[in-house]
């Protein structure tokens, strides 16, 4: 009876078990077909480009629609992220060498120069950030001439196709990871300033100290062989001792050296604070304004221009007048700079009123954050505008606030106001 039993349900469970599985590949039918319709409806509605990332440093697929300024259409395909390569398309429209990995119709590189092609824009910056090495090359030292290096690069472009080992073998031979900068001495530093003799309040006098303590391990300068071959380092060279916001941060920036700067008045560090100055004096005189930082990936965007409240402090401080004579033009000459690349006329009420205003001439994503800079551009309407305002939003200083937040429509662009809001002409 048992086994009768068994013989008469057997054939019951097997059908519901078929019946079971034809409805799962139905749903999942389904389930395709919906993800099809929505990324084209997406793509539909964006009129521009879908992408699908696995992770910061890999791409699975990218499809590109995009009509570029002379509207050309753009097209790429990426082969599977397994193979570790991908192929690439030439379009007229694009000015710079073909770019395997990630087209950005930008005319405005965010630094200029010989190294610009390297460390700023073009093939070799973005097939680094495809591959997911763009921490390990380009290096921090060029072994060879730029020009020699970029031929060298494109010897690996065989069919239009690169392989990552291929990329990983290019940048072995052609850059080196070296320090360019080394501790440096405070030779003005004293253990106990004077000024901390004013602070009444203990708290406040050990949180001094304290500080006074860290800035001997915040100083830093170049190494001789920057000075020497300046063309070979990613780097503008300064050449006095200079200190760092933190240990993160391997060179200076300009609006965080002024709040270094109030500290070291006070630390009475007043022969490094000289050097400090020297040092922005012949980035005026050499760059022709004070850029963001002594990295040139940062170079062409500059920062709050407070070298003229530097000078008022050193002068407060020294009471020194030849100081004076010797910056006072300096000062003009940033001055000049703001008011010939930064200037608005803006009218209100009928009249006209001339503004400061941060806008970099770039318009290409940011070699430091190339990556989310580029995915938030192509899904945006203005992906142009949309990297210059973002390069314009670093120049303020305040990279990234509220302030910069788009609170009318807080979907659109990442959310940046540059992306979605309107520009100042």
């Amino acid at each position: 009876m048992l086994s009768l039993h068994y013989m008469h349900i057997q054939p019951i469970n097997l059908r519901k078990k078929h019946w079971l599985l034809f409805y799962i590949i139905l749903g999942f039918i389904f389930i395709l077909i919906f993800i099809f319709a929505l990324i084209n409806f997406l793509k539909w509605r964006n009129g521009k480009e879908f992408v699908f990332f696995t992770s910061k440093s890999e791409i699975k697929q990218v499809y590109i629609n995009y009509l570029g300024n002379n509207d050309n259409e753009f097209t790429l395909q990426f082969v599977s992220i397994e193979e570790k390569q991908f192929s690439i398309k030439e379009t007229n429209n694009y000015q710079q060498q073909p770019s395997p990995g990630f087209i950005t119709n930008c005319s405005e590189p965010i630094c200029e120069g010989p190294l610009a092609p390297i460390y700023c824009s073009g093939p070799l910056i973005s097939s680094a950030w495809y591959f997911g090495v763009q921490h390990q090359c380009p290096g921090t030292k060029l072994l060879f001439e730029p020009n020699e290096i970029l031929k060298n690069f494109r010897k690996i472009i065989r069919g239009k196709v690169i392989k990552k080992g291929d990329f990983m073998q290019f940048c072995e031979e052609n850059f080196a990871n070296t320090d360019y900068i080394k501790p440096s001495n405070l030779t003005d530093w004293q253990p106990n300033p004077k000024n901390f003799e004013l602070i009444n309040d203990p708290k406040w006098r050990k949180f001094a100290v304290a500080l006074h303590q860290i800035w001997p391990l915040l100083t830093r300068e170049f190494i001789d062989d920057v000075h020497k071959n300046q063309h070979f380092y990613p780097v503008i060279s300064v050449p006095n001792r200079f200190l760092v916001p933190g240990g993160f941060f391997k060179v200076f920036f300009y609006w965080d050296t002024y709040w270094i700067l109030k500290g070291l008045y006070f630390s009475n560090l007043i022969e490094t604070s000289y050097g400090v100055l020297k040092n922005f004096a012949h980035l005026l005189n050499y760059h022709g304004f004070i850029p963001n930082s002594g990295n040139i990936q940062l170079s062409r965007r500059s920062q709050p221009p407070f070298f003229t409240q530097m000078i008022k402090d050193y002068f407060d401080i020294t009471k020194n007048k030849s100081f004076l004579q010797e910056f006072l033009p300096l000062a003009e000459k940033e001055l000049k700079w703001w008011n010939q690349n930064r200037s608005i006329i803006f009218e209100f009420k009928g009249k006209n009123y001339l503004m400061f205003q941060y806008k970099t001439k770039t318009n290409c994503p940011r070699s430091e954050n190339f990556l989310e800079d580029y995915q938030l551009g192509i899904q945006s309407k203005q992906p142009l505008f949309f990297w210059s305002s973002t390069a314009s939003a670093c120049e303020s200083g305040i990279d990234f606030s509220s302030r910069w937040y788009n609170w009318k429509n807080n979907t659109e662009n990442g959310g940046v106001r540059g992306g979605g809001g309107g520009e100042v002409k």
